[in-house]
């Protein structure tokens, strides 16, 4: 089998397992689903990784006005922000150690608007590929959950061509994944995969 470098354009292929190719990963933080408050919650994450040590930052808006110190921003166990179900609590391995999200430093302070830009290092027991996909979500200083996003790597924004004057342009995000191609499983036909 030989590894090749796909573009993939869709949201999941359920048939490969993907490695990550860029050395960090990155989510844009939303308003939780079903958060139901007057904060309307928006921001950055950008995480950078050497082997199991992650260094975490966070910019974000519309926070809850002087919030700190005790207000989160986690990675969590669910890999979607569309249903708050699905989006469990702190991720981190091995399950029978301390709660590395549970500490002095995975916080952020905002100001008096509402604002918050922070920096943390922390280990949470998985590498880069293992955090893929995972949700992010932001505390309010009750432990509320105000704000959500999904971690991404290789992220590559583009304009769509030929848009017109006074029409907006439609951006999309590709993810770049490195596949290892083979059979099929189960598959029993006659033709062999390969590549060069």
């Amino acid at each position: 089998m030989k590894a090749v470098n796909i573009l993939l354009l869709c949201s999941t292929i359920s048939r490969i397992t993907p490695t990550v190719l860029s050395s960090d990963l990155r989510a844009t933080i939303g308003t939780y689903p079903d958060y139901d408050g007057d904060l309307v919650v928006s921001g950055d994450i950008e995480i950078t990784f050497d082997e199991y040590a992650i260094d975490f930052r966070f910019n974000g808006k519309g926070l809850e006005a002087g919030c700190g110190p005790g207000c989160g921003v986690h990675i969590h166990t669910g890999t979607t922000c569309s249903d708050a179900d699905l989006v469990g609590g702190h991720y981190w391995a091995p399950a029978d150690t301390d709660d590395p999200w549970m500490n002095d430093v995975t916080y952020y302070d905002s100001d008096y608007f509402g604002n918050a830009i922070g920096q943390f290092s922390i280990e949470n027991g998985y590498l880069m590929e293992g955090n893929v996909g995972h949700a992010v979500v932001v505390h309010d200083s009750e432990g509320v959950r105000v704000g959500c996003g999904t971690l991404k790597s290789g992220n590559m924004k583009t304009k769509s061509k030929g848009a017109k004057k006074g029409i907006k342009s439609k951006k999309r995000n590709y993810n770049v994944l490195n596949a290892v191609i083979g059979t099929y499983p189960d598959y029993d036909g006659d033709l062999v995969v390969s590549g060069d």
